[in-house]
């Protein structure tokens, strides 16, 4: 078990990192996190049908006892008529400020989820269990959560740190082709704007990643989530530093929002989002650098 901390003002918290070789303590630290508390369990039925089992079980061992509760994920459901429907089922669970909510699912349904946490009486207590590689890599680490609007992409969110992250690996490989190549997206990300050995890592095994190799799956995530722990323990709420880890998000998000969430993954539109930001870039280098020889030469 690999364990990074992140360091903020407001809250410091454990991120795991766990491979095959974990399979049977990956959850352990729970016990700790949840003591007498009650736990609500929030995924969405596609997550459950893939991921249930495994939790249930870890969730046996640890004799812990807790309530599910079911919501449609999916970018086209990531909004405040779902949110709605949340706060409904908490109701009917008779969940109170004692309660602790473990969310079940991928980048959506971590950052929907934890605004519901967040936002529910004023703010409960959370767990993010994240299982895509776009939220073991970046979204369930750092306490960004929101929904979106009609108008744009995450327009509506809070800043609230979670008690812990588990990142078991093992998830990935129930994820398809597509969802793993878009998670790269993030991964290459980081690989550019912090750690040209884990772009290295990427280039050289991209068709050991995209086939679930449980080694290179394990080695990215291990990387990622110590670069996002570091850059959020440093800048909490995205004032400075944290900026870099939006890169190709600007325009990965307009094109999301353009195309109805339809045509692209998260990760995907990220991916064209840095080449349209890199070619940008390397267009205004070159007119400076025009402009500057022009100026020498005259």
């Amino acid at each position: 078990m690999n364990t990074y901390w992140v360091k903020t003002p407001t809250k410091s918290y454990p991120v795991y990192v766990t491979g095959l070789q974990d399979e049977d303590s990956w959850l352990k630290p729970l016990k700790k996190i949840v003591g007498t508390s009650p736990l609500l369990i929030l995924t969405s039925p596609r997550v459950a049908r893939h991921c249930w089992k495994t939790l249930k079980k870890a969730l046996n061992v640890l004799d812990i006892s807790y309530q599910i509760q079911l919501i449609p994920d999916g970018e086209e459901n990531k909004n405040i008529k779902t949110v709605a429907t949340a706060y409904s089922g908490f109701v009917k669970r008779k969940v109170d400020r004692s309660t602790k909510v473990l969310i079940l699912g991928g980048g959506v349904l971590g950052d929907m989820g934890g605004f519901v946490a967040a936002t529910y009486l004023r703010g409960l207590k959370f767990i993010q269990v994240p299982t895509t590689l776009v939220g073991q890599v970046d979204s369930s680490v750092g306490g960004k959560l929101g929904i979106d609007l009609p108008e744009g992409k995450n327009l509506v969110g809070v800043f609230q740190q979670p008690e812990a992250v588990f990142c078991h690996t093992p998830f990935l490989k129930t994820l398809p082709r597509r969802e793993l190549r878009g998670g790269l997206g993030e991964v290459i990300k980081y690989g550019v704007i912090d750690d040209p050995k884990l772009f290295g890592f990427v280039s050289r095994n991209v068709e050991k990643i995209l086939g679930a190799d449980p080694v290179c799956l394990l080695e990215i995530v291990k990387k990622s989530v110590a670069i996002k722990a570091r850059v959020v323990s440093e800048d909490e709420k995205e004032s400075g530093l944290r900026m870099i880890l939006n890169f190709g998000h600007t325009y990965g998000h307009a094109l999301e929002r353009l195309t109805d969430y339809e045509t692209y993954h998260h990760g995907e539109a990220v991916g064209v989002g840095m080449v349209w930001a890199a070619s940008f870039l390397i267009r205004w280098v070159y007119v400076q650098n025009l402009y500057f020889c022009q100026c020498w030469i005259w």
